[in-house]
């Protein structure tokens, strides 16, 4: 009885003993199968390797600390999952220096390379991490590319909700392949999915401030801070400073293959030559980015035959020699607002810079303060509710309030006809698109201001709802047989969704909470929205 009730006794104290996390471990060489870490403190003593087939997953809450400039190696993969009050942090032990020695990697540790697995099923995910101090200094088409993560010939990567600060790709050397991507880094990676993250301080001496995509990705960039990063570099040449750079933020570039989505994204105070956020693919989405107080112009294409759709950006106060969207392109460029982008202090230049456009670029329904915006454009000042009092990095854009006022000429004054622009369901902060007879210009919808709201009868509209104030019933009207309805609550979430079985729909909505809900009514026959409006509970 005496043996088994001690072995009893030691299965009770290990088991919750083995989910504690150990204080301090020291890693380096060849990550083994089933890896975990799952420690206060993680110390890399030595460059590590993860090999194909392999996972290393890290819990959340662990602190890896690289004591060197090592590098953590991957073509497995690798599942960081921290969470939200208990982030997993990369960085290195040792700081100093790691800005003001930009002649070495002093300061900085190696960063995390993916590579060698494009075809396996395998995922790479970052999730409420902080990366931040790796640094990469060397020649042309050598390894200074993602000074954070670079992933090339790879799978899938995901990073979200994560921040990537104080990273940086360094090259003063001429040649082709230069530096790129301050933070990340991605060629040759089936899916990258980058969302919800904030990228502050980054720096590549070239291409790709925060982020620089390049060849061969499907690519989606949503809903990401970019704040304080830089694309620059500079020479002396006959006495004269040359500077060049291009995506303060985001660098995109795929000649004749692939193009990615960059929307919801915000980009205050960053610097580059050729755009804060720089695409050349043939057919990019650009939409619904508040692009403020950079330093360079605020959206920049590249490539001579792209058809990139850019629309709904709100793109203020860059201090820039191009205005606030500059295209080589035949790029389409609606709903945008593009005001206060100078050239030099208080002098204005042309806010969508159309000099070394393509034949057959489309240009309708923009705001701009200066120069072309199109066909059935506005010339008034935005009426922003509280923006920065002038342009470029003296004032801080993530400050202001970039959100239209009731008073604004933006409001309502998008493209009346949204057939086929791709315009998105709602707007940078969830609200619904298309409230009102249109769409507003730039990145913000104004769920205040409604015209032609249905009234309390149906007598003088096709569609519409009533009563309008309600209580318990809400019936939906419309000419449109079989036509869809939505109604969403003021922070964009969908709470009705039904289909209209002919001409009417009746609803129970007492359980709703009393307030302001926007409706839409939705033609079966072709998708498109129908009718929006204002919908009332009272108690």
């Amino acid at each position: 009885m005496k043996p088994n009730l001690i072995s009893t006794l030691l299965i009770v104290l290990l088991f919750p003993l083995s989910q504690l996390k150990c204080q301090t471990i020291y890693v380096s060489d060849t990550i083994e199968p089933g890896t975990v870490w799952n420690a206060d403190t993680v110390k890399v003593i030595g460059d590590l390797v993860v090999p194909q087939g392999v996972k290393l997953q890290i819990n959340s809450g662990t602190y890896v600390e690289f004591q060197g400039y090592f590098k953590l190696d991957i073509s497995g993969s690798i599942s960081a999952l921290g969470a939200l009050n208990d982030t997993i942090v990369f960085t290195n032990h040792n700081t100093n220096a790691f800005f003001t020695d930009t002649l070495s990697a002093k300061g900085g540790w190696a960063g995390i390379h993916l590579h060698s697995s494009y075809s396996s099923p395998d995922s790479s995910i970052f999730e409420y991490c902080k990366i931040q101090f790796a640094k990469k200094f060397g020649e042309y088409a050598g390894d200074i590319m993602g000074g954070a993560i670079r992933a090339d010939n790879y799978g899938n990567l995901l990073i979200r909700n994560s921040e990537l600060s104080s990273n940086m790709v360094i090259c003063y050397t001429n040649g082709v392949e230069g530096a790129a991507g301050g933070a990340i880094y991605c060629k040759n990676v089936n899916q990258v999915r980058i969302e919800n993250n904030i990228f502050l301080n980054n720096r590549s001496f070239d291409v790709g401030g925060a982020i620089c995509i390049n060849p061969g990705c499907h690519t989606r960039i949503d809903n990401n801070t970019f704040k304080g990063n830089a694309a620059m570099w500079w020479k002396i040449s006959g006495g004269w400073i040359c500077i060049g750079g291009s995506g303060g933020a985001i660098s995109t570039f795929d000649a004749f293959a692939y193009s990615p989505t960059i929307s919801n994204n915000y980009c205050f105070n960053n610097q580059s030559i050729s755009g804060i956020i720089y695409t050349s693919n043939p057919e990019a989405m650009v939409y619904n980015n508040v692009i403020c107080n950079n330093y360079g112009v605020g959206f920049f294409d590249g490539h001579q035959g792209s058809v990139t759709r850019i629309f709904n950006n709100t793109i203020v106060n860059n201090y820039s020699l191009s205005g606030g969207i500059e295209i080589f392109s035949r790029a389409r460029i609606y709903n945008n607002i593009c005001w206060g982008n100078e050239r030099y202090p208080g002098q204005i230049s042309d806010q969508i810079h159309l000099q070394n456009a393509n034949l057959g670029y489309q240009l309708f329904n923009n705001c701009v303060e200066y120069g072309n915006g199109g066909t059935n454009s506005i010339y008034e000042y935005p009426e922003f509710i509280s923006p920065t009092p002038g342009a470029g990095l003296q004032y801080d854009g993530s400050e202001a309030d970039w959100n239209l006022s009731d008073f604004s000429p933006c409001v309502n004054h998008g493209t009346a006809d949204t057939a086929g622009l791709h315009i998105p369901a709602m707007d940078i902060l969830g609200n619904p698109r298309i409230i009102g007879t249109s769409i507003e210009m730039g990145a913000y919808e104004n769920i205040n201001i409604i015209t032609n709201i249905a009234v309390n009868s149906r007598d003088t509209e096709s569609s519409g709802v009533f009563p309008n104030p309600g209580h318990s019933s809400l019936f939906v009207f419309t000419d449109i047989p079989n036509s869809g309805f939505q109604l969403f609550d003021v922070s964009g979430s969908l709470v009705i969704n039904q289909t209209i079985i002919g001409n009417e729909l009746s609803l129970d909505v007492g359980s709703l909470e009393p307030g302001t809900y926007i409706y839409r009514i939705i033609s079966a026959a072709n998708g498109n929205t129908a009718k929006t409006g204002k919908w009332m509970k009272i108690f």
